[in-house]
């Protein structure tokens, strides 16, 4: 049984079915809800209780996982502050995975922002951090003044009344005899005056007694902490940022202050995706040269299944009330989503190793698209580096997307063309031919509308033509395009679709990828303990080879080095690309350097007669740190026509 929820909330995200009309107490969230692959097939292995983890049975689960010959393991679980290796189980489980062919993907951690939190840093694991999504929930407190003020911590499916009616208090009278002020503002539990705070809007400095003042009758709650990490109560609550809090604070000490909170409302967040401040940072503790954490996902505010018997409240299990989903943040949450991509690329390659699908998610972005829509310093807030832009803007709607939509001026005649390219997966010597429904007013071409393909994996772009108007009164229009080939159907539709942060469609095409075999992350380990140790992750076959290799070295689809901020810098990585594109294809190195770093790669192009060949190259740093800062973040990224497969580059001090 799924004691806590978090096990069947991180399922349906990672494989769980396309559910409609899904929301959070039928208000918040609505829409249609799925897991990163629906197809899937879920086990599920019982490792923790009630929020205890045991080593023991964690191994457990990956031995029974690894018999049970699942394709991919997603664990949301992060282990203790700065454990050595040889005694996480976590590590030492995924190795084992990893020596089946299963990648492991697993949460970075709950410990930001601040650095060197991250948990998890093996290099055969694929450690996901959190970034928000597109959609926040905003609260709104309206105080008897007629002021307004709008939180967005909270979330709130049982509201007041719309008039300010509410008396405004603290937990207790501030004359108390056993009680200081300063407890009584952080509504401590044994200074809560139950028959002084009934059917009162209850202010505090900490959420530790939120379930009591519920109990106690409390008719909401306002608390201080301006954070975006939602949090569900049952009775009404916000939570307010200090300056706004202090104004509450002052409107209460009036005589007869009075106030009410109204229901959360879904609000679409233009700054999205942001890395949530509460997700794990790198450094990593062990291997200060390889990046970590890999990847980011969505883990803010997630709406996904929820155990029906179970009630998503804090500290409220004595209520009746339960819901079918529930709305979680956490890396917990931004790990299954990392894992339906992964999920999705194995099922294109089901040979690759884990390391080869970990090479595809770390090295496909949609950093072109962000360029045509930020300046570069917004870019850096969300690449975390800066943005290798191409010289001509590319439009979202150019992006090669499954869905086309466009916003247009409903005045103007619709004139508007979408490029498109797709993949053969299923058969070779295979035709597709276009078939369209269009909306009314709405004239569609597409050239060519037959598509041949004569191998696997080959690809074949079109382009979609719109032409008409908008009827009067309509707003949206909504047509169709399907490529029909025998019993295969790809649909296209135009309209409004579903935005999702991390597209599988490019890790399923990456082009290069940089594989590591168990003996490369073995030598890793040889380099930093001695072999008693090491034996303790992989088994009796750890053989140590007489150089000790740098972890630095290890083919990894980033670039990461530690140094002394008062040498010059001059450094070089080695790597190994492997295409995995198309035969006869040559990809040419392009190099954004941050400010007084020089980089170069050599060889600067890459030319690949067939598939699976491999290439090196040497990427070669000089420079120096400028005055005050401690990270120089630059990018290489491989290019051949649709491929861009980038690779972060990070120099950094204490």
């Amino acid at each position: 049984m799924d004691d806590i929820g978090h096990g069947t909330h991180t399922a349906s995200t990672a494989g769980g079915n396309k559910v409609g009309g899904a929301s959070f107490g039928d208000v918040l969230a609505k829409g249609t809800a799925r897991g990163g692959l629906p197809s899937s097939r879920i086990a599920a292995y019982k490792v923790c209780r009630m929020g205890t983890c045991v080593g023991a049975d964690m191994l457990a689960g990956f031995d029974d996982a690894i018999a049970d010959g699942v394709d991919v393991i997603t664990i949301s679980l992060s282990g203790l502050r700065h454990v050595e290796l040889a005694q996480d189980a976590i590590a030492i489980g995924s190795f084992h995975a990893m020596q089946h062919g299963i990648p492991t993907i697993n949460s970075a951690g709950n410990y930001g922002p601040e650095a060197a939190t991250i948990n998890e840093i093996a290099p055969w694991l694929i450690s996901v951090g959190a970034s928000t999504i597109d959609r926040y929930f905003a609260d709104t407190l309206v105080l008897g003044d007629g002021k307004t003020l709008t939180g967005r911590s909270s979330i709130n499916v049982h509201p007041l009344v719309r008039e300010p009616k509410y008396p405004l208090v603290y937990a207790n009278k501030l004359n108390a005899s056993n009680c200081s002020e300063a407890l009584i503002r952080d509504c401590h539990i044994h200074c809560i005056d139950k028959d002084f705070i009934k059917d009162k809007i209850v202010i505090c400095t900490s959420i530790g007694a939120a379930a009591y003042l519920r109990r106690m009758g409390a008719a909401g709650l306002i608390l201080k902490g301006g954070n975006s990490i939602p949090t569900i109560y049952y009775l009404p609550a916000i939570s307010l940022p200090s300056q706004d809090f202090v104004q509450v604070e002052a409107y209460a000490n009036i005589t007869g202050s009075r106030a009410t909170i109204l229901m959360s409302e879904d609000v679409k967040d233009s700054l999205a995706p942001v890395v949530a401040s509460f997700s794990s940072r790198g450094p990593n503790y062990r291997f200060p040269d390889i990046m970590k954490p890999d990847v980011v996902s969505p883990g803010v505010g997630i709406l996904a299944a929820y155990v029906p018997n179970l009630v998503p409240f804090i500290e409220m299990t004595e209520t009746n009330e339960s819901m079918a989903f529930n709305i979680m943040s956490g890396t917990s949450m931004s790990c299954p989503h990392a894992a339906g991509a992964i999920a999705y690329v194995k099922s294109l390659h089901p040979d690759w190793s884990p390391s080869a699908l970990k090479s595809a998610l770390m090295t496909t972005d949609y950093i072109n698209i962000l360029c045509g829509t930020y300046d570069a310093e917004t870019c850096r807030k969300i690449s975390g580096e800066k943005c290798q832009c191409p010289k001509d803007k590319i439009a979202p709607k150019d992006l090669n997307y499954p869905s086309m939509t466009i916003k247009l001026n409903a005045t103007e005649p619709i004139n508007a063309s979408f490029t498109r390219v797709a993949t053969n997966v299923g058969h070779p010597n295979s035709t597709y031919k276009a078939d369209i429904v269009a909306a009314p007013k709405l004239t569609i071409t597409v050239a060519p509308d037959t598509l041949s393909f004569a191998e696997l994996n080959e690809r074949k772009s079109f382009e979609v033509h719109v032409t008409g108007e908008i009827p009067r009164g309509e707003q949206m229009l909504s047509s169709s395009l399907v490529w029909s080939h025998g019993e295969s159907e790809q649909r296209g539709e135009r309209g409004q679709g579903e935005a999702e942060h991390r597209s599988c469609e490019r890790p399923g095409d990456p082009g290069l990828i940089y594989d590591i075999s168990e003996q490369d992350y073995i030598n890793i380990l040889c380099g930093t303990y001695d072999a008693e140790t090491c034996r303790k992750i992989p088994g009796e076959k750890c053989q140590c080879p007489k150089d000790k290799i740098a972890p630095k070295d290890l083919n990894y689809p980033s670039m990461t080095i530690k140094l002394n901020a008062t040498e010059p810098i001059n450094v070089s990585f080695t790597r190994v690309a492997t295409n995995v594109g198309h035969p006869n294809s040559t990809y040419k190195a392009d190099i954004v350097a941050a400010p007084k770093l020089t980089i170069t790669v050599a060889p600067d192009t890459l030319s690949f007669a067939e598939l699976n060949e491999r290439k090196s190259f040497e990427v070669h740093v000089t420079g120096e740190f400028p005055r005050g800062e401690h990270m120089l973040s630059s990018s290489l990224v491989w290019s051949h026509g649709t491929h861009n497969v980038r690779s972060p580059i990070i120099v950094y001090t204490d």
